[in-house]
């Protein structure tokens, strides 16, 4: 879209070029908004094949262990793009 996510003031001062906000501060607000964007695929559940039913928790019985996660969010983030 047409919004920004934030805007910037440069000072041209010879050497020197300065930020307002620092760059510091920019890059990590791309780094947060980056990270978010690449967490939204764990929103998208995975549907059981030829239905609109989610993919069903599997129990698992080791306690050190997760139960798997059934999104887009692995494929998302193996892709060689992203």
């Amino acid at each position: 879209g047409t919004l920004s996510l934030f805007t910037t003031d440069v000072i041209l001062a010879p050497p020197r070029i300065k930020l307002q906000p620092p760059l510091e501060e920019i890059i990590n607000s791309i780094r947060r908004s980056a990270h978010g964007i690449s967490q939204l695929p764990k929103h998208f559940v995975r549907w059981l094949h030829g239905t609109c039913i989610s993919c069903p928790v599997i129990p698992v019985l080791e306690e050190n262990l997760e139960s798997p996660d059934f999104t887009f969010y692995n494929d998302v983030k193996q892709h060689p793009d992203v």
